[in-house]
């Protein structure tokens, strides 16, 4: 296999990539908007024959939200979790099919398993992790949903309207869902291209395409000969800035082959 099919594989599968991300950013944001229903149950039991939440019951009504928040969290990690999976299974089945690699699926899933918890565990630039964000998320948007709670007992507003304002709380933070699904499935994608090449005696390293959006940091990433390989081109072992330059970023790997690999 030559260098120039080798980077068209990649780049096609750069293309298709990005469908699949897209399609996880639709899929995560149905995840969390399917809560509006579950915070309208909890609504329900304390709001009287109108729809309505007497200022009576507004304490116990915004207690019970304190549930909807860590229900809240475990919908968007289960969501996001399973989004990780089939992004590394998707990249790993097409990558190891490609190039024609024999690996036991004991050993894909392994290697799907560690690339998940790595991405899961590894901490950016504020020191947040995966889990802090999801926390932080669904705290903000419980603190939202209180909000309205507290506005519609003054206003004594009916369930209909506490019912569009809910679903417009959720809407408003769409940017998040897409920040948080469209940032951590394209690093478990390169990571797991990274670590694919790692276990290959044929690959010498990867080297980094800026993506659609050519951000300064990736095109200064793949311009950039970090260990006198060539522009652009890095070790999958030592170079981990090179699986997340920046949030949702659009940047894709291809593999350097190995001189005897090229001249073969």
């Amino acid at each position: 296999m030559t260098q120039n099919e080798v980077d068209e594989f990649f780049e096609e599968l750069a293309r298709q990539f990005i469908v699949l991300d897209a399609k996880q950013q639709r899929q995560f944001t149905r995840s969390i908007e399917s809560i509006r229903l579950e915070v309208l149950d909890v609504l329900d039991q304390y709001a009287d024959k109108d729809g309505i939440i007497p200022a009576n019951k507004r304490a116990r009504a915004l207690r019970a939200l304190d549930e909807i928040e860590q229900q809240l969290y475990s919908t968007m990690s289960l969501a996001l979790t399973a989004i990780l999976v089939e992004t590394a299974t998707w990249t790993i089945d097409k990558v190891t099919k490609h190039f024609a690699r024999n690996m036991s699926a004991t050993n894909r899933a392994d290697m799907v398993d560690l690339v998940v918890k790595e991405v899961k565990l590894r901490r950016e630039k504020d020191g947040l992790q995966l889990d802090d964000r999801l926390y932080r998320l669904s705290g903000d948007l419980t603190d939202e949903f209180r909000k309205t709670v507290r506005q519609s007992v003054v206003h004594k507003s009916p369930a209909s309207k506490v019912s569009r304002e809910i679903k417009q709380v959720i809407d408003d933070k769409q940017w998040h869902y897409q920040q948080l699904s469209g940032s951590e499935s394209p690093v478990t994608y390169r990571k797991m291209i990274g670590k694919i090449a790692k276990k290959s005696a044929q690959v010498k390293g990867v080297r980094l395409h800026a993506g659609v959006k050519r951000s300064r940091i990736c095109v200064g990433l793949s311009k950039e000969n970090r260990h006198g390989l060539g522009a652009g081109v890095f070790l999958p072992e030592l170079d981990e800035d090179i699986y997340s330059p920046h949030p949702r970023c659009t940047s894709f790997l291809t593999y350097e082959l190995t001189d005897e690999e090229v001249d073969g």
